[in-house]
């Protein structure tokens, strides 16, 4: 399951909290949680479209 379906989520930072809440709250805020996340999703949607494009290229 995807960080979506989890009740809490807790991001650490040198062993401290720095953030907490659910993925809808974390990523509305902009915070560290947030540009994870948006790294994490850019690279899957990147690497979907490498894939089709090496796939469409003879």
């Amino acid at each position: 399951m995807g960080s979506r379906w989890w009740g809490s989520i807790v991001v650490l930072d040198g062993g401290r909290i720095v953030e907490r809440g659910t993925h809808v709250d974390l990523t509305a805020t902009g915070g560290e949680y947030a540009r994870l996340f948006e790294m994490q999703t850019r690279g899957y949607r990147e690497g979907a479209e490498g894939a089709e494009r090496s796939t469409l290229t003879p």
